[in-house]
């Protein structure tokens, strides 16, 4: 050693070693502190040697002389008597933010004596503390600061930090890196643990913000409008954000902005969604979008109890009620237009575009305004299956949409104007009113009907935009619910097909059609289409022998099937000449095959009677095919196309007083064109097709619920009445809801059938019949 640093006789007292640590390390080191000046400055590497060398001979002398303990004890003592007598007096003495600057200044001096603590006694804290478990040296120079510095003056300290935020909230400027620095105190004293934090500074913090929110938002909303409340609120929000993220921790943001969200949304949500002039309903039904925008952004928050919900529920009743007073005021004209006779019938375009319009108002504010949240889309799904599935006397929601389909894709229908794709888009829209009816296997069987009258008569707008349609709803219900539809489409083409091959087969043959006849066949697939009844009109010589033919060509082509010709399905295109009135120009009648076969009879007389009509077409006996035939003969006779006029027989002597009529060419039958479109009978879903339809819907139903309650009982084998029920109801829901009476019906008819028995025990028990 130098001059400078005596020697020491061993073994080295403890008393010795101490006074020399003392004088030559922490006193120097002290009076850098406080002066200032850097300690580096102030120690040499030989003096730093020296001390650690001291250090160390205490710590490795030989027992008794090991003053390990004492070392650790007489630290302790010296950063405690520094602080209690240097900086505690120091720091209480100030006041405002100049207490918080010289708390700052005497917790960095006070980790500059850790860092040196640290190097100096580096082996007592890695041998001796480690051996005796006891806290690291920097762990107990953070205790010593916290116990004798901190816990003094941290009620104070933690005032003004409050009260600085206060002010800068008030939109005064405040010292923000004074304000970091001491919150950065708080954690940093937690050595590693944010208790001290949170306990001291983080929940004074939360409870000041929770006041402030409380105090302001009762003002706002009791002075502001919503839309006004909101602008308020989402400024405070974003200005907590702000100041947790400059001075706080991201848990003290979450938490703050959770409180926040409570006392400025939660607490008020109520009162300001039912304000009469600015509520929810006020602003959807202003369309103020950017409002309701930001109402989502701010009540889906997490810090709002109730969330969405109550919205949700004031979405729901106002479409319900919408909604309802449109179908209500539909069944009200057209209960009205019953009473008269079917005048001023409303048409289902009207209700079905109104309700297609909410629909889409209301989908529109859930996708651009409300997050396109699934709890919106429940809500507006509740409403419009409340009241597009209530009764409207005579007829349904799921008739009316068929029919509307019908009008879009009928190239005669009112909507004929439309582009394919104000088309398409139309489509689109009904797919989505179609999702929440409860009877889609009647909207399927009534468009089933109209689509093979679009077919058939060719009439639809566009292929196309059928198979577009029939797709959407594959999408929708499945591919079980559209195989029909499909198969009919498939059908048309594959007609085309087998009618090319049916001219080939003529040429190939060399066989000549009588004169310029052109004849085509349409070969449907039974199970596809709506059932028609056959007939057995007697069809004019010319097209029983093209029907022949056919036959013939269509046997050749297989065995497998078998024809049955449906002629009043059939269309044909006569060409009339002779009429006066055409002044010598023939014109053409586009007829149905019965019409056609009627005016082929006038060609041998100018005058028949309906007995001689119905005899010479092979009409039998029964009411229906007179009543038949007679709206066919009234078609031809209509104030619009008379081509025959209607008279009586002038012998009256007729067995059937129905039979008493006579029927006549009209040759003053002026034609106002070239050609000429007698109306279709069967070009209409009439009323006897509609309950038919209906009662066809209602039997299968019943086999849909029998096939149902085999299924559940087989897999099942044994089950209870009520909840064979709902699993019955369960699996038929996404076509039709099915009736509880009607299922318990199906159960007793089972029963009977024994496919199903009660057990004898518990009558309300089902067992499978194996």
């Amino acid at each position: 050693m130098s001059n400078s640093f005596p020697r020491f006789t061993y073994p080295l007292s403890f008393e010795e070693g101490w006074s020399f640590i003392w004088n030559k390390g922490f006193l120097p080191l002290q009076q850098c502190l406080e002066s200032g000046m850097d300690s580096r400055k102030k120690y040499g590497a030989e003096q730093w040697m020296a001390i650690y060398n001291t250090v160390y001979t205490l710590c490795t002398q030989k027992p008794p002389y090991i003053y390990a303990d004492q070392l650790y004890l007489s630290i302790k003592e010296t950063e405690t008597q520094y602080l209690r007598e240097r900086v505690l007096p120091n720091v209480k003495s100030l006041h405002d933010e100049f207490k918080l600057k010289e708390l700052i200044h005497r917790w960095e001096n006070h980790k500059v004596m850790m860092r040196w603590i640290r190097k100096i006694f580096g082996y007592l804290d890695r041998f001796y503390v480690k051996r005796a478990q006891k806290p690291t040296l920097d762990e107990l120079s953070y205790t010593c600061f916290r116990d004798n510095v901190f816990q003094a003056v941290k009620s104070e300290v933690r005032s003004i930090i409050l009260s600085l935020l206060e002010k800068e909230r008030r939109g005064e400027t405040v010292d923000q890196l004074l304000i970091q620095s001491v919150v950065r105190i708080f954690i940093e004293l937690g050595n590693g643990s944010l208790k001290l934090y949170t306990e001291e500074l983080e929940t004074p913090y939360l409870k000041a913000v929770a006041e402030y929110c409380k105090a302001v938002s009762s003002r706002w909303a009791e002075e502001d409008s919503f839309p006004e409340y909101m602008l308020r609120v989402e400024e405070a929000l974003e200005d907590e954000v702000r100041r947790c993220k400059t001075y706080f921790i991201e848990q003290t943001e979450e938490r703050s902005l959770l409180i926040c969200e409570a006392e400025l949304l939660d607490a008020h949500q109520h009162k300001l969604l039912v304000k009469e002039q600015s509520g929810f309903i006020p602003l959807l039904l202003q369309g103020r979008k950017s409002d309701l925008a930001r109402w989502y952004r701010l009540f889906s928050r997490p810090g709002v109890s109730k969330g969405i919900e109550p919205a949700a529920e004031m979405l729901k009743t106002q479409i319900l009620q919408q909604g309802s007073d449109v179908v209500k005021g539909f069944r009200a004209r057209l209960e009205q237009a019953e009473r008269n006779g079917g005048e001023g019938t409303p048409h289902a375009q009207e209700l079905i575009e109104t309700l297609m319009d909410i629909h889409e108002q209301y989908l529109e504010v859930i996708v651009s305004c409300l997050g396109s949240h699934a709890r919106f889309y429940r809500a507006m799904k509740e409403a419009f299956e409340s009241f597009l599935n209530q009764p409207l006397g005579t007829v349904t929601c799921a008739e009316l949409l068929a029919t509307y389909c019908d009008s879009l894709l009928k190239a005669s229908g009112e909507m004929r104007h439309l582009s394919e794709d104000a088309i398409e888009e139309k489509l689109e829209r009904v797919v989505r009113i179609f999702s929440y009816l409860s009877e889609k296997d009647l909207f399927g069987e009534f468009y089933r009907k109209q689509l093979s009258k679009r077919l058939l008569f060719q009439r639809s707008v566009s292929e196309d935009l059928e198979r577009s349609f029939i797709t959407k709803l594959k999408m929708t219900c499945g591919s079980q619910y559209t195989s029909k539809l499909e198969g009919m489409v498939t059908d048309m083409h594959l007609s085309r097909e087998v009618q090319e091959g049916f001219q080939v087969w003529l040429q190939s043959k060399a066989v000549q059609v009588l004169g310029n006849l052109d004849f085509n066949v349409t070969v449907l697939t039974t199970g596809h289409w709506p059932t028609y009844k056959s007939d057995d009109i007697r069809l004019p010589e010319e097209l029983g022998r093209c029907l022949s033919l056919f036959q013939e060509y269509y046997d050749s082509r297989t065995s497998q099937r078998k024809l049955r010709w449906v002629h009043s399905l059939g269309v044909g295109t006569l060409h009339c000449y002779g009429f006066p009135m055409a002044k010598g120009r023939s014109f053409e009648l586009q007829v149905s095959t019965h019409q056609m076969c009627i005016l082929l009879l006038f060609n041998d007389a100018e005058r028949r009677s309906f007995r001689n009509i119905r005899e010479s077409l092979n009409i039998g006996n029964a009411e229906q095919d007179i009543e038949g035939l007679r709206k066919y003969l009234n078609s031809l006779c209509s104030s619009k196309y008379p081509i025959l006029l209607k008279g009586t027989t002038s012998s009256g002597q007729e067995e059937d007083g129905r039979d008493n009529e006579s029927y006549e060419i009209n040759l003053n039958f002026a034609p106002v064109s070239r050609r000429i479109k007698i109306p279709l009978l069967m070009a209409r879903v009439n009323q006897e097709e509609k309950e038919a339809t209906r009662t066809a819907v209602d039997e299968d139903r019943r086999h849909a619920i029998e096939a149902a309650i085999v299924r559940i009982m087989k897999s099942r084998k044994s089950i209870d009445h009520q909840r064979l029920i709902v699993e019955v109801s369960q699996q038929l829901m996404q076509l039709f809801n099915p009736d509880p009476k009607v299922i318990k019906a199906r159960i007793e008819d089972l029963i009977s059938r024994e496919y199903i028995e009660r057990d004898e025990q518990n009558t309300s028990l089902y067992k499978y019949v194996a």
